[in-house]
């Protein structure tokens, strides 16, 4: 085997992802390639209403007039049914954050910042003693018939200028379950009408665009527990195992038209999501707490996998908390050392695949292709650029996105099939420089994405699982 040259490995990942082909081989990884941003930090595990999960950008394939960019956070295992008597939502003492960077620039300067800002109404008092007031037990699954909503606000921000785009933005509630469903909202069926009824317009009319903020199903698909059990495979057809079918996120999508945005050379922006928590926390005797101080980032995401795959254990918490845009000067050496290939060495992957030691060392140092693959820079680009490197998702608004060059929901050749498997496509690059295609067996979500915004699936009942 022999690495595949610089010049032709971001042509050949894309061509492969966009023909389907790279699930040829199905291999597991170590223990640190936890999958799709979810809990990939020690910190942040501790932290899951200010996790952050998956990011999607893309524009609208043709007419390229929309960047539709979708941030999942909060992971709920099991949907509302699973999880206690007050299913998650977006926190109200948690900043969720979308920033479209400046990627012909030191630092990766945000050229707008879009914070999403959530509150829930008060609970009614009530007396159990009284059958007069409004007290809901735990049956009831959450607060939802004690009159408790959320709503929140979307505010840009250019520069020192804020502006708020849209202020009470519903939240769509977690669907309990019929009974519960007709008490509190006057449905019981959450279906397709429903949830249209919280797409919300940005802006005067909707100049700006539109906003969606609930829960969904977790689009993110692959064989976690493969992934974790040090190279354990699952070679029989069919014995993979989709570690997410079955889970909900919340999901911070917004639809914005390009002709509203000003990337710095005319067409590429570097997209990246966060969340951030005030400086310091005061627990109070009833069990609340206030919040003070400066916002401080707690998780991020930008390309898919770079906490999971490429930093390594001892830098993930501080990886979470700093901005792309010092990745240059403070991670730059697990881009260009995988450390991933070593412990694929260790575990047996190489030997197993007949790959020599020679061939082994060429692609565990100085790998500029990856460098050039997830940056859409030619080799040269990247060599001559490293101050630019950032785990951003960059996206071209003047052509059609396909990863690495932004990542798109569905768009694949079915509808639970997304236009490309990041998994098996990070995997081939980082492991095997594009020489050959490794996968982990699971190739399409759990459930059809929709075919129009917010285009993730729909979450499950409280009631049926379902």
């Amino acid at each position: 085997m022999r690495p595949m040259p610089p010049d032709t490995l971001l042509h050949t990942v894309r061509r492969a992802l966009a023909l389907g082909a790279l699930a040829t081989l199905t291999l597991a990884l170590p223990a640190p390639a936890a999958a799709g941003g979810h809990r990939e930090a020690p910190g942040i595990a501790h932290d899951p209403a200010a996790d952050t999960l998956d990011l999607f950008a893309w524009v609208t394939p043709g007419t390229h007039d929309h960047l539709t960019v979708i941030l999942t956070v909060a992971p709920q295992l099991g949907g509302p049914a699973a999880s206690g008597p007050e299913p998650t939502g977006l926190a109200s003492d948690v900043r969720y954050t979308l920033h479209l960077a400046d990627v012909s620039r030191a630092g990766l300067p945000d050229l707008a910042l879009y914070s999403v800002e959530c509150r829930s109404t008060t609970p009614a008092a009530g007396d159990p003693a009284d059958p007069a007031t409004p007290v809901v037990s735990g049956a009831a699954r959450n607060r939802a018939l004690t009159g408790v909503r959320q709503h929140c606000r979307v505010v840009r921000e250019v520069g020192d200028r804020r502006e708020v785009l849209a202020d009470a933005v519903p939240v769509v509630p977690p669907d309990l379950g019929p009974r519960a469903n007709a008490a509190a909202y006057g449905t019981a069926e959450f279906d397709a009408a429903f949830v249209a009824g919280f797409i919300h317009p940005l802006g005067l009319g909707g100049a700006e665009g539109r906003v969606f903020l609930g829960p969904r199903d977790d689009p993110y698909f692959a064989d976690r527990g493969a992934l974790t059990d040090l190279l354990n495979l699952r070679i029989t057809p069919g014995a993979a195992r989709d570690a997410f079918a079955g889970a909900d996120v919340h999901a911070i999508a917004l639809e914005l038209p390009t002709a509203a945005l000003a990337p710095a050379d005319g067409r590429t922006l570097g997209v990246w999501g966060a969340t951030s928590r005030r400086k310091m926390q005061v627990r109070r005797p009833d069990g609340g707490v206030d919040a003070y101080g400066p916002w401080v980032q707690v998780s991020r995401t930008g390309l898919p996998l770079i906490n999971d795959l490429v930093i390594g254990h001892q830098d993930k918490d501080r990886f979470n908390a700093r901005p792309p845009g010092e990745d240059a000067v403070l991670f730059e050496a697990y881009f260009r050392h995988p450390v991933l290939v070593r412990e694929a060495v260790a575990a047996g992957l190489y030997e197993r695949l007949g790959v020599s030691a020679a061939q082994v060392d060429g692609l565990s140092r100085d790998r500029t292709d990856i460098l050039a693959a997830l940056s859409l820079m030619t080799p040269d680009e990247a060599a001559a650029a490293p101050h630019l490197l950032g785990d951003v998702l960059r996206v071209r608004l003047d052509e059609d996105s396909a990863f690495p060059n932004g990542r798109r929901v569905g768009g694949g050749p079915t509808p639970a099939r997304a236009q490309t498997d990041v998994t098996d496509a990070l995997l081939t690059l980082i492991l095997t420089g594009g020489a050959f295609s490794l996968g982990d067996g699971v190739d399409a979500n759990d459930r059809p994405f929709l075919e129009d915004f917010p285009y993730l699936a729909p979450p499950r009942s409280g009631f049926t699982g379902e």
